[in-house]
């Protein structure tokens, strides 16, 4: 009798300037729900929707309504900085997979996760939140060696995760930006401070592999100094963590499709070369790859924008 219940959150971005909040601030809405306002970086972003959905798994739209309702709500408990639909630059929705219960709204639906285990022996594990995946794998590992110990005798061995630290992690993060900062203007130019924390968020101490990585290939004069870190950040991306596309690298891996989406657009083109070259794209397989980047960079603000605006690249090198 049990099933998915999906629903779907939307988060949508505008510049800090609009809302210059210093810290994250959680608020009740008109309907009894909670929003979110969190600053990062140069932007703000607030969440999050939630109603019900039926429809495509992949890619859920974000649509006018939903960016309205957060609107509404920022205005309510921020009087004093009137968001308006221009101010919005960019936005996401996702699908949370929560257990269906009879009779209960959306936001009334336990995030809870459960595990739940078929006639076959089969184990499975569903709703729960993507910010708890740790926690959930440790609870089905436990159960899976406590079943083992019982059915063979095999030795119960707790699951370790708690203490296991994320690749990056180990390493404090003053010790860390102390190193960047090693590395000099000379990388990341007047704003170092910034690009450096920003590296270390999203790779820890893996950062100074990509501030290594970036003054070498200064050094070789494949790219100037501007484009570097971004470069090296590719490759490492496309080595460590499978990376393979421009949409992969610039959504999933770094977020600057909904955290810099404007700044993109001024050197997108000379990226786009050498990613294309790094990678050994055919000219045929760089346009299918900008093709896609420009669908995602209008989906982020399609609910305003009615005509696509296109990210011109240059002739591929090949050519």
């Amino acid at each position: 009798g049990k099933r998915l219940h999906l629903t779907k959150g939307v988060h949508i971005v505008v510049q800090r300037a609009k809302l210059p909040v210093r810290h994250a601030v959680y608020f009740d809405t008109d309907d009894g729900r909670m929003v979110f306002v969190i600053p990062r970086d140069s932007v703000t972003y607030i969440g999050t929707t939630d109603t019900d959905y039926e429809g495509p798994l992949t890619d859920p739209p974000v649509l006018l309504a939903d960016v309205e309702y957060l609107l509404h709500a920022v205005r309510q408990m921020f009087p004093s900085c009137p968001l308006q639909l221009s101010d919005v630059c960019s936005s996401w929705a996702g699908l949370r997979p929560l257990i269906h219960e009879e009779g209960k709204a959306p936001s009334e639906l336990s995030r809870k996760d459960e595990v739940l285990i078929a006639p076959s022996g089969l184990m499975s594990i569903a709703g729960g939140k993507l910010t708890g995946y740790r926690k959930m794998a440790e609870r089905v590992v436990d159960r899976v060696m406590r079943q083992l110990e019982a059915e063979d005798g095999l030795p119960f061995q707790p699951s370790r995760t708690k203490g296991l630290a994320l690749v990056g992690g180990q390493v404090p993060e003053a010790d860390v930006l102390a190193q960047l900062r090693s590395f000099g203007p000379e990388l990341a130019g007047c704003e170092q401070e910034r690009v450096w924390r920003g590296l270390y968020r999203k790779y820890g101490a893996n950062a100074l592999t990509i501030a290594q990585l970036a003054k070498e290939r200064v050094q070789e004069g494949s790219v100037s100094a501007q484009l570097a870190l971004l470069c090296a950040e590719w490759e490492y991306t496309v080595n460590e963590e499978m990376s393979s596309s421009l949409c992969d690298f610039l959504i999933r891996r770094s977020g600057r499709l909904f955290f810099e989406r404007t700044a993109v657009v001024s050197w997108l083109p000379k990226f786009t070369l050498y990613a294309a070259a790094w990678m050994g794209w055919s000219p045929e397989e760089t346009q299918v790859q900008v093709a896609k980047w420009q669908q995602a960079w209008q989906a982020a603000v399609s609910f305003l924008e009615a005509t696509p605006v296109a990210v011109r690249v240059p002739a591929h090198p090949s050519t």
